[in-house]
């Protein structure tokens, strides 16, 4: 079985072991063919397993995990403004499997109908830590998060996905920019059709920042 780096499927804990254990096999011929002495090098002889067991277990959990159980309820007080939150996150870089440590802003304009649903603040960070969690682009992590949030906060006006993320890639491999960044988006809804509403997010982002240096 396999499936694209940036798709998950559910897989049952003799599953992983057995994925563990194949890849060990393989990462312990990856090394040797690099002439790394893994059976007499104190250093190393038990890196092929810590290696595979950080992938599964750590850094591409969100690939063999089910998405985290996230409960919606009415919007029942009818709020009607923009709910912001961010949170950090790191991921895999699809390309050379280095770190992507991204800055995720997110926001919904509600919608005062009951109808609308809602979620708990801690759940937006479940949701983007299963998604990070897999060797993956940026573009394709952001549209993953808004298309996500989208669907489970149901019938509201519009959702905006803002990410800062650092690339491995172009810090400490290739051109070496330690401060090089790269930004993306997902909008729809009425961030999409109104500039009043994508200031008000932005303004949220650039306060944020603020707090945080």
């Amino acid at each position: 079985m396999k499936f694209i780096s940036n798709q998950s499927i559910s897989l049952s804990q003799q599953e992983k072991d057995l994925i563990i254990y194949n890849a060990t096999q393989k990462y312990k011929e990856f090394m040797e063919a690099l002439l790394i002495d893994v059976d007499n090098d104190p250093n190393s002889k038990d890196t092929p397993e810590r290696v595979t067991k950080m992938f599964v277990n750590e850094l591409c959990k969100g690939r063999y995990n089910d998405n985290p159980f996230i409960e919606s309820f009415p919007n029942t007080e009818q709020y009607n403004q923009i709910i912001f939150t961010n949170c950090e996150v790191i991921s895999l870089c699809a390309h050379h499997h280095v770190p992507i440590i991204s800055k995720v802003f997110m926001g919904i304009l509600t919608n005062p109908s009951p109808k609308s649903k809602l979620i708990g603040l801690s759940k937006y960070t479940r949701i983007v830590e299963w998604i990070a969690a897999r060797p993956t682009i940026q573009e394709e992590m952001t549209k993953q998060i808004h298309d996500a949030i989208y669907k489970i906060c149901e019938n509201n006006f519009g959702v905006m996905i803002y990410i800062i993320g650092q690339h491995g890639c172009t810090t400490y491999r290739g051109i070496k920019q330690s401060n090089s960044k790269m930004i993306t988006s997902a909008i729809s809804g009425a961030f999409k059709e109104s500039e009043t509403a994508r200031i008000e997010f932005m303004n949220m982002v650039t306060n944020t920042l603020g707090e945080n240096k």
